[in-house]
């Protein structure tokens, strides 16, 4: 056992500093109990209890770039425009083939959805969205043709066909894969409704 010279308490052989007063032991032969020790007369001084560090709160650091985690749970936006639970699965997969042909064919593709069956809710709502598509196009067409004099027009008319050529083949592959949405560009033009 070591014996502090500054306090006189008894402290551990392995230990460095004193446990009562914090004075550093030197590197000394430990003395025992079983001999007298002289501890000096030191003036009476206050001793200061050693202060224990104050542990500061440990922060990760976030990168900049790092989007914070959301919280929230997601709800599911309700579409007006999806009508694919509104019909039955076995007129969908019945009539699927000629609704599919409609979105290719234009008029001709609507009129043999209607040799078809006239009265398949499935293809009505799929011939009124053709019809939607197939009017759009005559007309971009006709003012297209109407205003070729100018540069604007027919290259803006021309881009926008290519827009509904692209949404056609798109609302195809839809047809395909058992769901009926109203197409995006032309459901809002009010004049079709």
């Amino acid at each position: 056992m070591k014996i502090c010279p500054r306090c006189g308490t008894e402290q551990d052989d392995s230990a460095l500093f004193c446990s009562n007063c914090g004075t550093t032991f030197a590197v000394q032969p430990p003395v025992t109990r079983s001999e007298p020790v002289e501890v000096p007369v030191v003036a009476q001084v206050p001793v200061a209890t050693p202060v224990q560090p104050v542990q500061q709160p440990q922060y990760q650091q976030v990168p900049q770039y790092q989007v914070p985690v959301q919280t929230q749970v997601p709800t599911m936006a309700y579409n007006n425009y999806d009508h694919t639970s509104e019909f039955d699965t076995k007129e969908v997969s019945e009539y699927k083939l000629y609704a599919a042909v409609m979105y290719l064919g234009g008029f001709i593709g609507i009129a043999i959805a209607l040799l078809a069956n006239k009265e398949s809710e499935y293809l009505k709502f799929h011939i009124k969205q053709v019809l939607k598509l197939t009017i759009t196009e005559v007309i971009l067409t006709v003012l297209t043709a109407l205003l070729a004099w100018t540069i604007i027009v027919p290259i803006a008319g021309g881009i926008a066909l290519v827009v509904l050529m692209v949404v056609n083949v798109i609302y195809f592959v839809n047809v395909l894969k058992n769901k009926s949405i109203e197409p995006s560009i032309v459901r809002s033009l009010k004049f079709l409704q």
